[in-house]
Parts: C-alpha cells; structure tokens; sequence
C-alpha cells in the first residue's frame, strides 16, 4: 500500500460525493420548500378577477413557475399557487392589460 496504511474502503457516501462531483452545475439547481399554497379562487378572489380568466394564464405555467395542480375530490384537481406563483400571475395579468388583451376586472382588484 501506498504510504503504508490501511486499504481505503468507499462508504456509500463516498460514492454519492463521486456521482455528485459527475453531475453538471445546472442539475444541481434547488427550489426553496413550498410552506403554503393559494388555490386559483382564492387568488382571483384576492385579485378582482373572474377565476377563468386567470386559469387561462396559469395555463402555460410550470411547477419552476410557482403552479401546481392539486388533486381533490373533483376529478381534474384545481391550480394552486405558491408565493412565487402569485407574482408571476401578477406579472401576466399586468402585461396582459399592457397590451390590452385582458378581460376588465369583475371586483375593482389590483393586479
């Protein structure tokens, strides 16, 4: 043996720091934890709007996006929105308005 000790035996720790060290940076990419969600009528409510226009705009959105579909006793589920979600909606909503491609507010809410 080199230096004269003892073999080095791998813990499967070891092999986790080896396979990690393999993987590009980009798979390494973390979300933080999700803590609360807001379901869609709960966030047109907060927002003023009819609930269909915005499970329109949620309808291209992405777990990475802040959108998730809850499955409950209704045989699709419903859109549930974490923080990160909410502002991004705000954000479509906002452009849509922008470019006039938006429905008027049913309840005088702010986007």
């Amino acid at each position: 043996m080199p230096g004269g000790g003892r073999p080095r035996r791998w813990s499967g720790l070891d092999e986790r720091r080896e396979v990690h060290r393999q993987i590009p940076v980009a798979a390494h990419l973390t979300m933080q934890a999700i803590s609360r969600l807001r379901t869609i009528a709960k966030v047109a409510e907060m927002l003023g709007e009819d609930e269909e226009w915005p499970w329109d705009l949620s309808g291209d959105m992405f777990a990475e996006d802040g959108c998730i579909t809850v499955y409950d006793l209704t045989e699709d589920g419903t859109v549930a929105f974490t923080e990160l979600g909410l502002e991004n909606l705000q954000e479509r909503i906002r452009h849509h308005r922008e470019w006039g491609l938006a429905p008027r507010p049913e309840k005088g809410g702010e986007a």
